[in-house]
């Protein structure tokens, strides 16, 4: 939202809010379309027809108007880029120019907003309680992808709302979760594919709440096409809310774009929760949700750096 006041950074047409979703849900048709319909066989100039149309998608008549030889940029979010391991490679080959950055926040804080954004925007799935969901996927991450030996958030024998249309009652008391729970991606049932897969086609199902906050996972992927403070900037989403100009700051930097000149209002919150207080997280999911990411969070020091460490973060 900071960048839209930027004069050197050209906006999508969907605007600054709304997701491109270009490199994952887009791509398999634009790679039939070079195939079948211009019969495209080279590599490069599949990535080129592909690159053509990634620029349809962002406001390109500003170039044609300002008639400068300004330096533009153009500027996307998808977060859902983070969670397929397929998308580095896919970015590498059509714009390997290109500088990603990544917030990481609180795993437990991640979840919760994006449940709340959920039963929000979704008004089937506004009777399912937090533990409903998690409960759901977690049954799919055990037997199913096999990708954890966790005990499950409400227990092996509880009844899950989705099968018999009522709340799980919110009173329970999770088991702990030992520190090596954790199955490596190798050992899963689909491998790395296992993150981004849905448990099934039933209304949570559709859901991916804990696989998302798997950091140490989806950042091993990435560290394998981009480097780390060279195209790749990771941070804390923590910085970003304290430091809000000093963060926006250094994104431009990073970027290689000058620091406008324009005002930043810094003080308000874009997409502020409202509603704080509806639903709270109880104190024993949250415990419970510490221990079974606290195996990943682990991982991030040795890829990230010191200032990553679980006894800095407070994760």
């Amino acid at each position: 939202t900071y960048f839209r006041t930027h004069p050197q950074i050209l906006q999508t047409k969907k605007g600054f809010t709304r997701e491109l979703h270009f490199f994952d849900t887009a791509w398999n048709g634009l790679m039939k379309e070079a195939k079948e319909r211009l019969h495209l066989k080279n590599a490069n100039d599949k990535n080129c027809f592909i690159l053509e149309k990634y620029m349809t998608l962002f406001r390109t008549e500003q170039v044609l108007l300002a008639n400068s030889t300004t330096p533009l940029f153009t500027f996307e979010k998808t977060p859902t880029y983070f969670t397929n391991p397929m998308i580095p490679q896919r970015m590498k080959q059509v714009v390997p120019w290109s500088k990603m950055i990544l917030i990481l926040r609180n795993p437990v804080d991640r979840l919760y907003s994006q449940y709340k954004m959920t039963i929000k925007d979704v008004y089937d799935l506004r009777d399912y309680s937090l533990e409903d969901m998690v409960q759901h996927e977690l049954l799919a991450m055990k037997y199913q992808f096999h990708m954890t030996t966790a005990p499950l958030l409400l227990g092996e024998q509880e009844t899950l709302a989705v099968y018999n249309g009522t709340a799980v009652a919110i009173s329970h008391s999770p088991p702990p979760v030992p520190m090596d729970h954790a199955i490596p991606p190798h050992g899963w049932t689909n491998k790395d594919k296992s993150l981004g897969k849905k448990s099934d086609y039933g209304p949570l199902g559709n859901h991916i709440l804990v696989r998302r906050g798997l950091y140490a996972v989806q950042l091993k992927w990435w560290l394998q096409h981009f480097t780390l403070n060279k195209n790749l900037l990771v941070l804390n989403y923590e910085d970003l809310k304290a430091n809000t100009q000093q963060v926006y700051e250094r994104i431009l930097q990073f970027s290689g774009i000058p620091i406008s000149t324009s005002e930043v209002n810094t003080t308000k919150l874009v997409r502020a929760d409202d509603r704080k207080h509806f639903r709270p997280l109880q104190n024993a999911t949250r415990r419970y949700l510490q221990e079974f990411f606290a195996p990943y969070n682990k991982e991030l020091e040795p890829l990230l750096g010191p200032e990553w460490s679980v006894d800095k973060l407070g994760w």
